[in-house]
């Protein structure tokens, strides 16, 4: 399951860094970020870290 965590992180890092939206009419600029780029931001990184810290990891024996 941490391995779903870090790829969560490494889709919220990508985010961050998009600036180009691909569509039908080619690729469009991204002009600005509104509250729902923020929330879908915020809810990833809740995911991310509540599966880094509350999903059990494998017990050594």
């Amino acid at each position: 399951m941490r391995v779903s965590a870090v790829f969560l992180a490494l889709a919220i890092v990508s985010a961050i860094f998009w600036r180009v939206l691909p569509d039908d009419s080619g690729a469009n600029p991204i002009l600005a970020r509104h509250s729902g780029y923020y929330l879908w931001m915020a809810v990833m990184a809740c995911a991310a870290l509540w599966l880094w810290f509350t999903v059990p990891r494998p017990q050594e024996t």
